[in-house]
């Protein structure tokens, strides 16, 4: 396919014309004189344009159009093949937008980078070097371009218009529009088909997160694009995980779709993930979207414009198998128990329009979307009403812990080693996914000059050092994460064991 301006076909048809008219014209004016000429030529033209208009208009009329508006999720798909496939080269109006500044996207497999690396050299780390790979993204800017797919000119047009919404405050409104010059839009479709595809090759082991914001209408955006996280990588009870993972992997099967169906249930469950902070809960929600290669949706029931309508529109906007997360849902007051005084904190509840009935509408009511997973956290269960618990709501209660000696063994060992399976991208089990990195075979040693079993004698060095239930899984992993060495890691393991569940501020000191 190659990418560029191709002549408007009517405009071809009338220069075609004009070849055919121009001999009759001037065989006509020989007779004039060269005054007459040009008040002849100019009622000619004059005559003649807009009848081309008006065939150009009838013709444009009868071409196939196929509209993407930036509601739907491949609407980004397009501008990224568009500013990458080199359709735009030749583009008249474009706009380009700067690399991120962030490293969340880079094509690099996160077990690439190992504990080996050179970040102790005395010299500041230079985020410019790492930017300066990154390519501007080219896109159209209310602007119109023609390609060639297939033998068939496609005119792309993006265009964007304001739309007013219910408070009065106008919102951008972007689409695409494909024109296609021939009578269907096959040609149209099967260059979809082929992005889709396209996309979704190069996203593979990517998981998106999407986040729900008020454009002209409550909608999920991308957030982030992030490489999938393994369920090894979440230091977690390896029967919790398991347990998770399976029951999730049965519900997704289409058989099972079926069996609701037929029993006219709606189709969808939920997971309560409860415990302290810094547990692993949203960790583990995750690497379930990775483990699974569904989207996750975040849910902020914080959002001060989000209303009962609002949130059940966002529901009703999820795809049919997603992984829908709403973190800390005990932080709101109509979440929170009917039967207590007053909250327990004493802290003001964040501003909201939200009502109890709308978010357990919006959880099963009829109107709801289904093929969802819903996961709520949270670090006080008992301060949830007992609406959201009871069961159809709320079918796996899931307890987090802080770390006990097998998760701060499984956490020493995730930092100096990586997964082969993982990093060749074999296909793995399920149970195979939820092993201990202690019981993973598969499991290599990041650190020149030391094998598995020197560090799985470390590792337990390590753990001697601590009570259980002392500390969260988040302090151990960022105190490890800031030390290059295990051998380092055990020198300064006084940091790490002076910290007490009372005082997890004192983490920041690491």
């Amino acid at each position: 396919m190659a990418g560029g301006r191709l002549p408007n076909p009517i405009t071809i048809g009338a220069l075609g014309m004009s070849a055919f008219l121009n001999p009759l014209l001037y065989s006509a004016l020989e007779s004039f004189g060269p005054s007459a000429n040009t008040v002849v030529v100019l009622a000619v033209l004059l005559g003649i344009l807009p009848v081309l208009r008006a065939l150009q208009k009838a013709c444009w009329t009868i071409c196939p159009k196929v509209v993407v508006t930036d509601s739907d999720d491949f609407f980004e798909s397009i501008s990224e093949w568009s500013s990458e496939s080199g359709v735009l080269a030749n583009a008249r109006d474009i706009q380009v937008r700067s690399p991120k500044k962030h490293l969340t996207e880079l094509q690099v497999h996160p077990c690439t980078f190992t504990a080996t690396s050179t970040v102790d050299d005395g010299l500041p780390f230079n985020f410019t070097t790492v930017q300066s790979r990154a390519k501007f993204r080219v896109e159209l800017f209310n602007a119109s371009t023609w390609i060639l797919e297939k033998g068939s000119a496609i005119c792309i047009k993006r265009s964007e218009r304001s739309v007013p919404t219910d408070g009065g405050v106008a919102k951008s409104h972007e689409s695409y529009e494909f024109t296609c010059l021939s009578l269907s839009p096959k040609t149209i479709l099967q260059l979809f088909e082929r992005i889709r595809v396209q996309q979704s090759l190069r996203h593979e082991g990517f998981t998106t997160v999407r986040r729900n914001v008020l454009r002209y209408d409550h909608m999920w955006v991308k957030a982030a694009r992030r490489p999938c996280r393994s369920l090894g990588s979440v230091v977690l009870d390896q029967k919790t995980k398991l347990h998770v993972a399976e029951d999730m992997n049965k519900f997704f099967r289409m058989d099972i779709a079926q069996s609701y169906a037929r029993r006219g249930i709606q189709y969808h469950r939920g997971y309560k993930f409860f415990g302290p902070p810094g547990s692993g809960k949203s960790s583990f929600a995750f690497a379930l979207a990775g483990l699974f290669r569904v989207d996750l949706y975040i849910l902020s029931l914080s959002d001060p414009t989000l209303t009962d309508s609002g949130l059940l529109t966002l529901v009703c906007a999820l795809p049919d198998r997603c992984i829908l997360l709403v973190e800390d849902v005990d932080a709101f007051e109509m979440t929170r128990s009917r039967t207590l005084p007053q909250r327990l904190d004493h802290t003001p509840a964040p501003a909201s329009h939200l009502t109890l009935s709308g978010v357990l509408n919006a959880m099963d009511g009829n109107a709801t979307h289904e093929g969802h997973i819903l996961i709520l956290t949270t670090n006080h269960p008992e301060r949830l009403d007992s609406a959201l618990d009871r069961a159809g709501r709320i079918d796996q209660h899931i307890q987090f812990q802080h770390a006990d000696r097998s998760q701060m063994l499984d956490a020493f060992l995730l930092a100096y080693t990586h997964d082969d399976a993982v990093l060749n991208d074999e296909p793995i089990t399920i149970e195979q996914a939820c092993q201990s990195i202690v019981d993973t075979p598969s499991r290599v040693s990041n650190i020149p000059g030391k094998t598995m079993e020197e560090l799985v004698q470390m590792a337990k060095e390590f753990t001697s050092k601590f009570c259980e239930h002392k500390h969260s899984v988040a302090a151990i992993q960022n105190y490890l994460g800031m030390k290059n060495t295990p051998e380092k890691a055990l020198k300064d393991v006084d940091e790490l064991a002076t910290v007490s569940v009372s005082s997890e501020s004192a983490v920041q000191r690491l």
